[in-house]
C-alpha cells in the first residue's frame, strides 16, 4: 500500500489557516488603530476649539534685538527699533527675549529652519520609546539630550523645545501621529 499524502496536505491547510487568521487580525488591528486616531483627533480638535485664544501673545510692541557692535541682546520697544539711532540693532525675534534669544541659537534656527522641527520629532520619538522601555521619568531627559546633541542648541532653548514636545504628546498625540504617519 502506498503511504497517504493526507497528513501533509492537512498540515499545509493548518498553516494557510493560521496565516489567514493572522492577516485578518493584523488588518482588524490596523483598522481599530485608524479609528482610534480619527476619534482622538476629533476630540483634540474639540478641545482646541474651546481653548482661549493665544493671539494676544503675538500682539505686542516689543522685539528682542542684538546690538551689532557689542553683541548685547535686550528687549526693545518697536518705536526704538524704527528710529534712525536704532540702526545698530538687529531684530532677533518678535516679543521679549527668551531662552532661545542668543546668537548661537538664532544662527542654528536660521541654518536648520527646514529641518529643526524634524530633528525634534525624531528626538521626541526616541524619548518616548525610552520612556516605554525605562519608565516615563526618562522621556524629557532623553528627548532634551538628543535635541541638544542633534541640533547643537543651548540647554535652556532645548528645554523649551522639549516642554513643547511633551505638551504635544499630552494634548495632540492623535493629531500628531496622524499628521506625521499618514500625510
Amino acid at each position: 500500500m502506498a503511504p497517504s499524502k493526507r497528513p501533509c496536505a492537512s498540515f499545509f491547510r493548518y498553516i494557510l489557516l493560521a496565516i489567514g487568521t493572522l492577516a485578518v487580525l493584523l488588518v482588524t488591528g490596523f483598522a481599530l488603530f485608524l479609528v482610534a486616531l480619527v476619534i482622538g483627533e476629533h476630540l483634540e480638535r474639540e478641545r482646541w476649539h474651546e481653548a482661549p485664544t493665544t493671539l494676544h501673545l503675538y500682539d505686542h510692541s516689543e522685539v528682542c534685538a542684538i546690538h551689532h557692535a557689542t553683541s548685547e541682546i535686550e528687549t526693545k520697544s518697536m518705536p526704538e527699533t524704527n528710529e534712525p539711532s536704532s540702526s545698530d540693532w538687529k531684530v532677533l525675534n518678535c516679543g521679549a527675549c527668551g531662552a532661545c534669544s542668543n546668537v548661537k541659537d538664532v544662527s542654528i534656527y536660521h541654518h536648520t529652519r527646514q529641518s529643526l522641527t524634524l530633528t525634534m520629532t525624531r528626538c521626541a520619538r526616541e524619548g518616548f520609546v525610552a520612556g516605554l522601555v525605562r519608565g516615563s521619568d526618562v522621556v524629557a531627559d532623553v528627548t532634551d539630550q538628543c535635541f541638544q546633541q542633534a541640533a547643537g542648541i543651548s540647554a535652556p532653548c532645548s528645554k523649551c523645545w522639549t516642554e513643547n514636545a511633551l505638551c504635544n504628546f499630552d494634548n495632540c498625540l492623535a493629531t500628531c501621529l496622524k499628521g506625521t504617519q499618514f500625510s
